[in-house]
């Protein structure tokens, strides 16, 4: 993702695009392979859900891997409003619950080598010119990590050109990763607890 596919707003005086850039190094190929096996599976699950997951807006990103240096770089665009905070979290409760954690989401993706049964990079390597995809479907995916600095909430920002409408954005894409609907029915209570 560049800077130019971020989301334009535009102001009387200018049109601003924004971005993020963050930068993991990870000590071992296994959680490498984890961070790319699940921001595979979202970027190709929110590019066909048009980003939203059910009310909630991800923003759009796309993301470089280095195996050898262990190294996730993922672009995303910048997500204009104010983060959540508890005056607030209680009247988006029952989205987010029904939008991410209750969610019939099913997610699909291609699976082909894990890299994390791999030793090293070059193991890795060898093995990638053979390897087979296959596309599989599951509802075991989805974001663990409820922290209202997570949300976004548009309030009164406009609209971006060409931007469809949303209230509330999910902006830690870390946090998404292989979990049943009672794993992130565990994680939200932490949501709740912020709230009271």
């Amino acid at each position: 993702m560049q800077v130019s596919d971020a989301t334009t707003h535009v102001k009387y005086y200018a049109s601003h695009q924004m971005m993020i850039t963050k930068l993991q190094t990870f000590n071992d190929l296994k959680y490498t392979a984890g961070a790319e096996q699940s921001l595979r599976i979202l970027q190709l699950n929110m590019e066909r859900l048009n980003w939203f997951l059910g009310d909630i807006r991800i923003p759009k990103f796309n993301y470089y891997v280095n195996f050898k240096t262990n190294q996730v770089t993922v672009y995303s665009e910048y997500m204009f409003g104010t983060q959540m905070y508890p005056d607030i979290a209680c009247e988006n409760k029952d989205i987010i619950y029904d939008s991410m954690v209750n969610s019939d989401q099913t997610w699909c993706y291609q699976e082909g080598i894990n890299p994390a049964n791999y030793k090293t990079y070059d193991e890795l390597e060898a093995k990638r010119s053979s390897m087979l995809m296959r596309t599989v479907k599951t509802k075991n995916y989805g974001f663990k990590d409820y922290s209202l600095e997570n949300f976004i909430i548009r309030g009164t920002k406009p609209l971006g050109k060409d931007e469809p409408h949303w209230n509330i954005a999910y902006v830690d894409l870390e946090a998404f990763c292989e979990c049943t609907e009672d794993d992130r029915k565990k994680a939200f209570k932490f949501y709740e607890s912020q709230i009271k």
